[in-house]
């Protein structure tokens, strides 16, 4: 694996930092809840509720609000070196 573009918006901790804020502000806005609750009904398609669910970058981790049905794990990926 090749490291993280440092030019990448994602590498900047004033971007991740504000897709969080903006998260942690509008999470009871319906577009974004019904978007998340889209997410939900996908997850229970494949039939796997309680079992674990592993959200990778995941910000603030406000989606384990909408997976109740999982055992849910998050790790925010920001600052990460893949070698």
């Amino acid at each position: 694996m090749f490291p993280i573009d440092t030019s990448s918006c994602w590498y900047q901790a004033s971007v991740v930092n504000e897709m969080n804020r903006f998260y942690d502000q509008h999470r009871n806005n319906m577009e974004i809840q019904k978007h998340l609750y889209s997410v939900v009904q996908l997850l229970n398609l494949t039939d796997e509720n309680g079992n674990e669910l592993l959200d990778l970058g995941c910000g603030t981790a406000f989606l384990s609000e909408f997976c109740k049905e999982y055992k849910y794990s998050g790790a925010d990926m920001f600052g990460c070196h893949l070698v």
